[in-house]
């Protein structure tokens, strides 16, 4: 009997790239459909899973369409973070 499954790629975002995690999974799942898995956290990324090849572009895609910030604006949103956590505060991504 040979298997039907669908190969599994996985391709990992940093969390503090996203602007919105449920904008983020919905755009995600209108870009992949039904051979959209899942995304879920995994430490400090967003695990984008599908069943068929993740574009090279994928990331510039979510960009242009503001899902993701720019890596200037991830730098920047990252630096804030490192700041005010320094200052006993926790950053709400956002």
């Amino acid at each position: 009997m040979t298997s039907t499954a669908k190969p599994v790629f996985i391709h990992a975002i940093p969390i503090t790239m996203v602007r919105d995690a449920s904008e983020f999974r919905e755009a995600i799942s209108i870009l992949y459909g039904d051979d959209w898995v899942s995304t879920e956290q995994r430490g400090s990324d967003f695990a984008v899973i599908v069943n068929r090849a993740i574009p090279r572009d994928l990331k510039k895609k979510l960009q242009e369409d503001k899902i993701l910030r720019s890596d200037e604006e991830t730098a920047e949103f990252e630096e804030r973070l490192w700041r005010e956590e320094g200052n006993g505060r926790t950053a709400i991504n956002g």
